[in-house]
C-alpha cells in the first residue's frame, strides 16, 4: 500500500511539471465551480440563426460562411420520443474567433484525465431544435451531420460535445477537415469581367480611312453602332497606311480585328499568301450616327458599372466562405467544438493584482478578467477567485479583457505584455504582478464593437 501511495506521488509530481511547462494551466479551486455557460455581458452575445423546416422532409441548410447542415426526414422527437411531424426550429450558431468565444461565455477548459487544461479552437457551434415553443430532440436511429466552415488549417483538432450539467467536454471523435470545395466552384462560377464599353470617336478627316464590313458575332461591343467609320489610330509614321502605298496594290484574302488594352483602338491586321501589314484603328462617327453612338456609350457605361460592381460583390460574397469544412455526425443537440489542448512553452504562473485607470475601481469580487492567447483562438477565464493562479506564455502574442458592471470593458495589450520585465519578474520570490488596465469610455452595446476592441490591442 505504501509504495503505490509514493508511486502514485510521483507520477502526480511529473504530471504537475509537465502542465507548467507546457500547458497554460488552469486554476482547481475548490467550491469555485465553473458553469458550463456564463456570458459575461449584459445583452451582448453571439446571435442564433432560425431557420424553419418541414421534418417530414429531407432538410439542407446552408449558412454564408460556407457551413451546411444535413437534416434526415423524421429526424425528431418530443420529451416523450414521440415523432414531430410538421415545422421545425432550428436555432444555430457558430464561434471563431475571440470575441465570439468570450462573450458567449462558454467554458474552454477541459477535463484531461484529472488534469484541466485550456482548450484552443478552431471553431464552435451550438444548435438547437423547438417546436411551438418547446425543445425536440434527435430520434436515436437518427443523425444531423454538421458540415462546420472553419478559418484554421491543421488536422490536429479533435470533436467535442460540452456536457453542460458536469461543464466539461465529452471527446467525440476525430475527422480531418476537407477542402470548401463548394466555394471554389462558387468563385469558378462568379461571371467575367464584361468589356469595356466603346467609346464613340468624332471622325478626323486629316486621318485616313478604312472601307471594310465587320461581323458583329466576332465583336458583339460594336453591334448596336450604326455609320461607322474605321480611321488610323497610330502615330508612328511605319504604321501609316497613307505612308505604305504598297498596300494598296495587293489583294488582301484576310483582315483580322483584334480590340487592343486602350479599349477603344483595335489592330486590323492585312494578310495574303505573300505579305501582312499591321496597323491601329478606331471606329469614329459622323454627325447624327455621332449622337446616336453617344447615347448608346452612356447607356452601355451604366451597365457595364452595374456588372462590374455585381461582380465584384458576388465574388466577395463568396470570398468570405471558410476554405476548410469540418464535418461531423450528431446524436443531439448542444455546444459542439473542433478545438485541440493549449500549450504554451516558458509559461509564467504568477499571483496577479489587477488595477483599472477609472477613478473608482470596481468590486474586484465580480470581475473576470480573460486571457486571450493562442493566435486569439483560446480564451482563458480567471475570475477574482483565480487570480493567485494567473499564468501566461511571454513566447506569444497576449491580451487581457476585463469585463467591469454595466458592460464597461478595461484592457492590457499585446504591447503592453510586451513591455514586461519578464527577466525580472522571474527573479522576484514572491513572484507578484499588478496590471494597470484602460478602461474604456463607454459601455460595449455590440459583438461588432468587442471584436473591433479586440483587434485594435
Amino acid at each position: 500500500m505504501g509504495v503505490k501511495m509514493n508511486l502514485e506521488g510521483k507520477i502526480l509530481s511529473i504530471l504537475s511539471m509537465a502542465t507548467v511547462l507546457y500547458l497554460l494551466p488552469v486554476c482547481n479551486v475548490v467550491n469555485h465551480k465553473e458553469l458550463s455557460v456564463d456570458p459575461p455581458f449584459e445583452d451582448v452575445d453571439v446571435v442564433f440563426r432560425d431557420y424553419e423546416i418541414n421534418s417530414s422532409k429531407e432538410n439542407f441548410i446552408e449558412v454564408a460562411n460556407g457551413t451546411s447542415i444535413e437534416i434526415p426526414k423524421d429526424a425528431f422527437v418530443d420529451a416523450s420520443n414521440v415523432p414531430i411531424v410538421g415545422d421545425v426550429a432550428i436555432n444555430y450558431r457558430e464561434f471563431h474567433d475571440a470575441a465570439q468565444i468570450l462573450a458567449s461565455g462558454i467554458t474552454m477548459t477541459y477535463d484531461s484525465g484529472g488534469v484541466r487544461v485550456n482548450l484552443q479552437s478552431a471553431g464552435m457551434f451550438e444548435i438547437r431544435g423547438f417546436k411551438d415553443g418547446k425543445p425536440v430532440f434527435i430520434a436515436k436511429d437518427k443523425n444531423i451531420k454538421v458540415n462546420m466552415a472553419s478559418f484554421v488549417e491543421g488536422d490536429g483538432y479533435n470533436f467535442y460535445k460540452l456536457d453542460e450539467n458536469k461543464s466539461n467536454w465529452q471527446f467525440q471523435g476525430i475527422v480531418a477537415a476537407k477542402i470548401n470545395e463548394k466555394k471554389k466552384s462558387r468563385l469558378e462560377r462568379v461571371a467575367p469581367i464584361p468589356g469595356v464599353p466603346v467609346k464613340p470617336e468624332v471622325f478626323n478627316e486629316e486621318q485616313f480611312q478604312f472601307d471594310f464590313a465587320i461581323n458583329y458575332k466576332l465583336y458583339p461591343e460594336l453591334r448596336e453602332f450604326h455609320g461607322i467609320v474605321w480611321q488610323y489610330a497610330g502615330n508612328g509614321y511605319g504604321k501609316n497606311p497613307r505612308n505604305n502605298k504598297w498596300i494598296f496594290n495587293q489583294n488582301w484574302s484576310n483582315i483580322l480585328l483584334t480590340r487592343t488594352d486602350q479599349g477603344s483602338t483595335y489592330q486590323i491586321k492585312l494578310t495574303n499568301s505573300k505579305s501582312q501589314f499591321t496597323t491601329i484603328v478606331k471606329p469614329a462617327f459622323k454627325g447624327k450616327n455621332l449622337k446616336k453612338a453617344l447615347a448608346i456609350f452612356e447607356k452601355n457605361m451604366v451597365n457595364y458599372e452595374n456588372a462590374i460592381a455585381a461582380r465584384v460583390q458576388e465574388e466577395n460574397r463568396v470570398q468570405q466562405e471558410a476554405d476548410l469544412i469540418r464535418s461531423f455526425q450528431v446524436s443531439n443537440f448542444g455546444i459542439y467544438n473542433w478545438d485541440r489542448q493549449l500549450k504554451q512553452e516558458n509559461v509564467i504562473t504568477l499571483a496577479a493584482n489587477f488595477k483599472f485607470d477609472n477613478s473608482v475601481d470596481p468590486d474586484v469580487s465580480n470581475v473576470t478578467v480573460f486571457l486571450i492567447t493562442g493566435e486569439g483562438r483560446s480564451v482563458v477565464k480567471y475570475p477574482n477567485y483565480a487570480w493567485q493562479n494567473f499564468a501566461f506564455s511571454p513566447m506569444v502574442e497576449n491580451k487581457l479583457i476585463a469585463v467591469l458592471p454595466g458592460n464597461y470593458i478595461a484592457y492590457f495589450t499585446a504591447e503592453d505584455f510586451k513591455a514586461m520585465d519578464i527577466a525580472r519578474l522571474k527573479r522576484r520570490r514572491d513572484r507578484t504582478y499588478t496590471f494597470h488596465l484602460k478602461t474604456s469610455e463607454k459601455a460595449l452595446v455590440s459583438m461588432d464593437e468587442l471584436s473591433t476592441l479586440i483587434q485594435s490591442i
